[in-house]
């Protein structure tokens, strides 16, 4: 429970709750109720013994930074901030919402904050008996918020980040505002990691070595960056104004400690569940067309309308007509090109010359490709390669209406063939040393050095217990490809229709890999270019039951996880209004 210390009593067992969960099942009510307030207290907040100097004032919630009070001026949403400048203690109220800005404009003006009082815990929830303070809520919030945010810059939210978003709505229906999503979002979110923590504490399970080397890396880059930044003189201040005024450095590490456990144990969940050889052959009867491999060429001609400028550079805005006449014209002129290529195509010419030549006209090409039949679905000619009466050689032309942002496809598409592919996968992991900063080309002194990195590395590995999750953990702490940091460096169900850097792929799906092989392989085609360090995981399912499996298995994990918070209710408390 939340103890408070003030400079003239300590309080024990007093809460500002925010957000409670019970777990019941069956017919039980283990639902936990929110505290009432505290002598009397409006909200909820707890007494709070003061400093002389301001002993004439109540109910006061105090922090390591600021202490402020509720009902202190009439104004129920309102907060009182008190510091100390050079001509004593201040203090002026604040809405709720303005509290962290308020805290930014007395730091910017060089005020010391005097600690009138201290909190240790402010309760803010309960989990079978848990407490949560409002920096734990806040925390969740506040990723809520950010996904938010860039959602709202990549042009897919109605999120405006510049207005408070309690006075923005989210459900028109409903009336509910941005804040009361964001806070629906966090409090789902506490609550998925606190079961799944329950759930792996029970069961014995903790952090691997793997886990333990993420967790420890991303708390390292957390201090370079307020170290770098320039903005902060210390990690606790970093992490008060970008997480609230509640969160200190014990707190914020023992959260992301919980989340890196929940993760790695719901995947350790989904990697534990199998199926039967007869349960995957009857799926892939029923579905035939999405997990077949096909080989196919296609060619795209696409016909846009032109941006027009004036003389000067200036962008002239066409009329309605004005641009369906212009896309009439370039519709022409690409049905043109394309059945150009169709009838050279048809002629026997080869499909690559073709993309050479018509490259300028040609929005994209793929000659000869290889693909599961899931990946183009949605194609406006998978229709016709699904087909079963489709034979080798087979040409056609199709299109693509996209009118309404100004464009209109041809596909010119030649069939080449279509078989079940029952090859393993590969399962490997690796560490990539980048030679240069990402798209640049690395001189060879550079691929060079990175190569010495690489084998000193791979040295450093064979010297210790060389395991499969000291490579994890070592990938983890070197690798410079981010997508795969988290995991360990895993890619796993590697087949030979994957986009991936051509050394790479060769290695790993090698007929004569073995479990344990390792080796270093240059990159010359990926952004980031250098040498991987490889581990060979071992062979997996052929691409379709890969396939299947990992549907199967995100499926069920998705159900078992409901099933764990299904019964969990979350019961809001006062302490919620310290949340924004």
């Amino acid at each position: 429970m939340g103890r408070f210390r003030g400079a003239g009593a300590s309080h024990q067992d007093d809460d500002v709750a925010a957000v409670q969960f019970g777990i019941g099942t069956g017919g039980e009510d283990h639902r936990l109720a929110p505290p009432d307030g505290h002598d009397g207290a409006a909200g909820g907040l707890p007494e709070f013994q003061l400093p002389d100097a301001l002993a004439d004032e109540r109910r006061v919630l105090g922090d390591r930074d600021l202490i402020v009070g509720e009902g202190l001026t009439g104004r129920s949403k309102c907060v009182l901030p008190f510091y100390q400048g050079r001509h004593g203690v201040r203090h002026a109220p604040v809405h709720l919402g303005g509290l962290r800005q308020q805290r930014l404009q007395l730091e910017a003006q060089g005020m010391d904050v005097r600690i009138l009082g201290e909190v240790f815990d402010v309760p803010a929830g309960a989990v079978g008996g848990e407490d949560y303070g409002p920096a734990v809520v806040q925390y969740y919030y506040q990723s809520a918020f950010n996904t938010a945010y860039y959602n709202s810059v990549m042009g897919s939210s109605t999120f405006d980040y510049n207005v408070d978003p309690a006075e923005q709505v989210y459900d028109e229906e409903t009336g509910q505002t941005w804040r009361d999503y964001l806070l629906e979002q966090a409090i789902d979110d506490l609550t998925q990691v606190t079961v799944l923590v329950h759930a792996a504490e029970a069961e014995g399970y903790t952090l691997t070595q793997k886990d333990q080397a993420y967790l420890e890396s991303e708390l390292a880059t957390l201090d370079s960056t307020w170290r770098s930044s320039g903005s902060y003189d210390s990690l606790s201040s970093y992490l008060k104004l970008n997480y609230g005024s509640y969160m200190d450095e014990d707190t914020f590490q023992s959260l992301y400690a919980d989340q890196v456990l929940a993760d790695s144990y719901r995947q350790h969940y989904q990697d534990s569940l199998t199926y039967t050889d007869e349960e995957t052959e009857a799926y892939y009867n029923e579905h035939t067309n999405d997990l077949d491999t096909f080989g196919y060429t296609v060619f795209t001609v696409q016909a846009t309308v032109e941006e027009q400028t004036d003389e000067e550079g200036n962008t002239v805005e066409m009329t309605d007509e004005e641009k369906t006449a212009a896309l009439e014209t370039a519709k022409a002129d690409a049905l043109a090109t394309a059945q150009a290529i169709q009838s050279r195509l048809t002629n026997g010419e080869d499909a690559q010359a073709l993309a050479d030549e018509y490259a300028d006209a040609l929005y994209s090409s793929s000659i000869h490709t290889t693909a599961m039949g899931s990946t183009f679905s949605s194609a406006a000619y998978a229709g016709w390669l699904h087909d079963a009466a489709r034979q080798s050689g087979d040409i056609t032309l199709a299109e693509l209406d996209r009118s309404e942002s100004s464009a209109y496809n041809y596909y010119v598409v030649q069939f080449d063939s279509r078989t079940r592919d029952d090859s393993a996968t590969a399962d490997v992991r690796h560490i990539l040393i980048g030679a240069a900063e990402a798209n640049a080309t690395p001189a060879q002194e550079e691929f060079d050095a990175a190569e010495a990195e690489a084998q000193t590395l791979l040295d450093q590995w064979k010297a210790g217990d060389a395991t499969e999750d000291s490579f994890a953990a070592l990938a983890v702490q070197n690798t410079d490809d981010s997508g795969s940091q988290s995991t360990g460096g895993l890619y796993s169900g590697i087949s030979s229709t994957d986009s991936l850097e051509p050394n790479f792929l060769n290695w790993a799906l090698d007929p004569a890999r073995q479990p344990g092989d390792t080796g270093i392989v240059k990159n010359e085609s990926s952004s980031i270019q250098g040498w991987h360090i490889m581990y060979f995981v071992g062979w997996d399912d052929p691409a379709w039951e890969y396939t299947v499996k990992s549907t199967w298995k995100e499926s069920d994990t998705s159900e078992w996880l409901a099933s764990l918070t299904e019964n969990v209710e979350a019961v809001h408390g006062s302490g919620l209004d310290l949340v924004s």
